[in-house]
């Protein structure tokens, strides 16, 4: 491939955080005292967007989207263990050999930049934008465009990498192709150049 920059998502992208970002809007359900849609539900509602969770719920327990967003926050906060998808470490490991060079952008806080630290790859990440960097979210591109002006990187050589469709589109609307990361075969379709559903895949296509 001919991309030289790969810009990451972190949560259902870099780590598997779905499992735990379940039981927080689980538990932001429960504090309304509202029925709680089956988990099969808030896994799609999420993937597809936290603003679209977020009003989903606001219509179902007549609580305001502020207020709920609140209470998300604070529960997916102690939400902090999650692991990285297999093969992941080495994929990012892999791809840096190559002469990839990788970037970070996410809707979570600096934290991110520790579990990248524990895993022993935050070296291999050449600059990083977190929800601490106060950037309008996704699809916007401002945070990627900022991340290319502040790199001197040209658009045609990068990649945005991401599991939902609004990670995509940021990349588009940035200048750049994306790249879907769908493991679970989520997505019937997408503006994404290419979908995979593995580490093992992202690795072999900059190999082939």
């Amino acid at each position: 491939m001919m991309y030289r920059h790969l810009f990451w998502d972190f949560d259902g992208t870099l780590y598997n955080s779905y499992p735990q970002m379940v039981r927080a809007v689980r538990r932001m359900y429960e504090s309304t005292g509202k029925a709680i849609p089956a988990d099969e539900v808030l896994l799609s509602r999420m993937k597809n967007s936290g603003f679209y969770t977020m009003n989903c719920a606001s219509e179902e327990t007549g609580v305001e989207v502020q207020e709920l967003r609140r209470l998300y926050t604070a529960f997916h906060a102690e939400e902090t263990e999650f692991p990285p998808y297999e093969g992941m470490v080495e994929c990012v490991r892999s791809l840096s050999e190559m002469g990839i060079r990788h970037y970070l952008y996410t809707h979570r806080d600096k934290k991110a930049l520790w579990h990248l630290e524990r895993d022993g790859i935050r070296q291999l990440f050449q600059d990083a934008v977190t929800s601490d960097d106060r950037f309008p979210m996704k699809p916007a591109p401002d945070a990627l465009l900022a991340l290319m002006e502040r790199n001197r990187l040209d658009p045609k050589e990068c990649l945005m990498i991401g599991d939902r469709e609004i990670d995509i589109l940021s990349g588009v609307n940035a200048g750049m192709d994306g790249l879907l990361f769908d493991p679970d075969g989520f997505y019937p379709t997408t503006t994404a150049v290419k979908t995979v559903r593995s580490m093992e895949e992202i690795t072999a296509l900059f190999r082939g």
